[in-house]
């Protein structure tokens, strides 16, 4: 029987929130979510792993999680280093790692930081930073500078109810309901006005704080586990020498398409449950 739990953890000036499927089997694996994503990103995979620890995080100011304070901007690579707090934490010798869109980056990291405890990394319909966000991060750097300066916590989009809010949430990347039902379920709260989202508005300046091309290629080139990429054909585009850049940079990779849009692991997660499996060996 499939059981998934709730935990909180108390790191370094967070506390993190954590869904964790089947705590108790061997062979735990990170799943890591994309920008302003939570948790909840995995729980339409996780469940088809009855033999395999899975365990969800909520980055900083996503789901269940706390904050950065007032006056910090957030920032990938921190959430990274704090993923490795949580490792330790969680007294895991090995582990693998699922990783969705921005949560390949903090991937990356922990894999080169911690090479002989990570077994093997999954990346879902990700490469690296569209193209754009390199080639125009001086322009993203002056709206995310704006953006965070002018961002009032306080002031919410309030929906009537939670389906309207999962409507809201399917034009944003055209996700599938049972997707956007998910996050909404663990990234909305009622008040007296209506629904709205809990996630942290500085997470939007995420796009100025990017790699450029050469350290992300360099980063690449870091990795000494194997990496998997499940490609979406309807999901994030790159100018094919870019990506075959970016291959090529990664020592050990295996390269899989599969039909479907960026969030595929949540709107078909059987067929991206098989690769992973082959993959992982479960």
């Amino acid at each position: 029987m499939i059981i998934c739990e709730e935990k909180n953890i108390n790191l370094p000036g967070f506390t993190i929130g954590l869904k964790i499927w089947n705590a108790k089997c061997p062979k735990p694996v990170l799943c890591l979510h994309g920008k302003m994503d939570n948790a909840a990103s995995f729980d339409l995979l996780a469940p088809l792993f009855p033999a395999r620890q899975f365990v969800a995080v909520d980055y900083p100011g996503t789901g269940f999680s706390s904050s950065y304070p007032a006056g910090i901007m957030p920032y990938w690579k921190n959430d990274a280093y704090l993923m490795l707090h949580l490792i330790n934490a969680l007294g895991w010798d090995s582990f693998d790692i699922v990783a969705h869109s921005l949560g390949s980056l903090l991937a990356t990291v922990i894999a080169i930081a911690r090479p002989k405890q990570v077994g093997r990394v999954i990346f879902l319909d990700i490469l690296g930073p569209t193209v754009n966000f390199i080639e125009q991060r001086l322009n993203y750097f002056h709206h995310d500078v704006e953006t965070y300066l002018s961002c009032n916590l306080e002031q919410r989009t309030l929906f009537a109810d939670q389906t309207s809010a999962i409507q809201d949430r399917m034009k944003i990347g055209n996700i599938s309901y049972q997707a956007a039902q998910a996050l909404v379920s663990r990234g909305t709260i009622k008040n007296k006005d209506g629904w709205h989202w809990t996630f942290d508005k500085r997470l939007r300046c995420v796009s100025s704080t990017l790699p450029c091309e050469d350290e992300l290629r360099g980063m690449f080139d870091a990795i000494e586990t194997p990496v998997c990429l499940i490609r979406a054909k309807q999901g994030v585009a790159y100018p094919e020498n870019i990506f075959h850049s970016r291959a090529q940079s990664i020592r050990d990779l295996t390269i899989h398409e599969v039909q479907g849009g960026h969030h595929v692991h949540m709107d078909n997660p059987i067929p991206i449950a098989n690769i992973i499996s082959q993959f992982i060996g479960c």
